[in-house]
């Protein structure tokens, strides 16, 4: 079991909802189902009944809240209690993002964290998907906010994900493929793409894709 699974599995028994729980643990409501799911299946044991009410504990999920509350309450304290010993030292953290991350993330995060943890300022480093992999790898104390296919989370950092959505095609309306509900590859061989910067995970799982289909994007 990891801690950080622990944590979101009382934040999840403290709200009695995936949805309110994984909004203030800014991550994704998938990403937090997921979590519980694998944790139900480390633990071979349901923690959770889902009710028109809510997430309601079951008895074995009350018996790990009552061994696990007192141990993160204990962790939050001594967290928040270090940052307020650190708050007459201001820190400056910097983080590698991509340049398109905030078209789809709340930059209210970013306030939110500096508002809850006043002796940090954030500074952000704009680069491609790749540079900012490379970021990450160059010290254990940096860390990323990048875009990236979900098949493709973890193959070489640990990650959380914080929010997941569906790749869209963007077409004429007047094109055939507008009225179809889901589209492949093959069907874009003669279409005219619109590429995303050479050093751009999207970048790269486009050309898999087409030379899978037989063919180079236009």
């Amino acid at each position: 079991m990891e801690f950080k699974h622990i944590e979101y599995f009382i934040e999840t028994a403290n709200h009695k909802s995936i949805s309110k729980a994984a909004e203030a643990l800014f991550i994704s409501q998938q990403a937090l189902s997921r979590c519980i799911q694998n944790l139900e299946a480390e633990l071979d044991c349901k923690l959770f009944e889902r009710t028109v009410t809510g997430s309601i504990l079951t008895k074995s999920g009350k018996a790990l809240y009552d061994k696990f509350f007192p141990i993160v309450e204990q962790y939050r304290n001594t967290e928040e209690e270090m940052f307020t010993a650190l708050s007459g030292h201001k820190q400056t953290l910097s983080f590698a993002c991509v340049p398109s991350i905030f078209r789809v993330l709340d930059t209210d995060l970013l306030f939110e964290f500096e508002e809850r943890y006043p002796s940090i300022t954030l500074e952000r480093k704009e680069m491609s998907g790749f540079d900012a992999d490379n970021y990450v790898k160059e010290d254990s104390k940096h860390f990323g906010l990048i875009a990236i296919p979900e098949n493709r989370h973890g193959m070489r950092f640990k990650h959380l994900p914080i929010k997941t959505l569906p790749v869209m095609l963007c077409v004429h309306k007047d094109d055939p493929l507008a009225q179809q509900d889901v589209v492949n590859f093959g069907q874009l061989r003669d279409k005219n793409f619109i590429m995303f910067e050479s050093r751009s995970h999207y970048h790269k799982t486009i050309d898999e894709y087409t030379k899978k289909h037989g063919f180079q994007p236009k």
